[in-house]
């Protein structure tokens, strides 16, 4: 494994490291010693984010902060003319992923998030029917 291909790359310790890069590539070492390594599974690679995330001294909540406001920047862009549909796009799943690492680390499960998705879009729902808002 090449930590050039590795999913962690952009949070390893090691993936800039050109020594241990080399090192990987002559087999004296198994890619890095990061644990879990996340696999191409999307609730694997959102745990080991979280575990990183955790050791970071940064809570989380910063991290959701800070994509929501960028996600705003490029909504209010947006209404000026100014944005791209393409910026909008990545900002909202930035905080997709970082609200989803914050909801792991606060152990909340597959099923509530499912619940209460499906809870708000049915009382949006409702309320449109009755009156006309969402």
């Amino acid at each position: 494994m090449d930590c050039n291909q590795c999913v962690c790359s952009l949070c390893c310790r090691y993936a800039r490291d050109i020594t241990h890069r080399e090192k990987i590539r002559n087999g004296e070492v198994t890619c890095c010693d990061y644990y879990p390594r996340p696999d191409n599974s999307l609730e694997k690679a959102i745990k080991a984010v979280s575990e990183m995330d955790i050791s970071s001294g940064v809570s989380q909540s910063v991290y959701v902060i800070e994509e929501c406001s960028e996600l705003i920047k490029e909504l209010m862009k947006k209404q000026r003319g100014k944005g791209s549909e393409k910026d909008i796009l990545a900002e909202a799943c930035d905080v997709l992923t970082t609200t989803f690492v914050l909801l792991t680390q606060y152990g909340v499960s597959r099923d509530y998030v499912k619940n209460q998705i499906l809870y708000k879009c049915n009382r949006a729902l409702e309320r449109y029917h009755k009156n006309g808002e969402v």
